[in-house]
């Protein structure tokens, strides 16, 4: 019953697992992620005084 119920996600995942369009959209994504992640770091170490120049 619950096998039913999770085939079209398990079909969907299988579509799109190695999809080169799903690789450049986790690309994009990451590379956004790690610019906001370095900036809000960078702050925080120049708020605590840590950061050298």
């Amino acid at each position: 019953m619950v096998v039913g119920e999770m085939q079209p996600i398990l079909d969907r995942y299988k579509e799109l697992k190695g999809s080169p369009e799903l690789d450049a959209i986790l690309d994009e994504g990451r590379e956004k992620a790690h610019k906001k992640a370095n900036a809000t770091y960078v702050k925080a170490i120049e708020a605590m005084g840590l950061y050298r120049k």
